[in-house]
């Protein structure tokens, strides 16, 4: 049994793989600057921001940009549950 991916897994893996990614970026333009710079360099960066980093970055503490970070995270995962339940039915 051949396990390679046929070129149709293959387009529908390259679409879906498209699909999220435009939906990531219409839930991250709800999200004020800091938060997508906090969400951008913790989560959508080769290199992984530090709390600290972020912090000095910004001019707040390590834990204010923890306590930012979640409510952008809770942001977007309501804008993406919203837009993949909009786009099922």
């Amino acid at each position: 049994c051949d396990e390679t991916p046929t070129p149709e897994d293959i387009t529908m893996s390259l679409k879906d793989d498209f699909t999220r990614s435009v939906w990531l970026d219409e839930a991250l333009s709800h999200l004020s600057e800091r938060e997508q710079k906090i969400i951008k360099n913790r989560y959508l960066s080769d290199d992984k921001a530090t709390l600290e980093n972020l912090g000095q970055d910004l001019g707040i503490s390590k834990e204010r940009v923890r306590q930012i970070e979640t409510c952008a995270m809770a942001k977007l995962k309501t804008e993406l549950s919203e837009n993949i339940s909009g786009n099922l039915f």
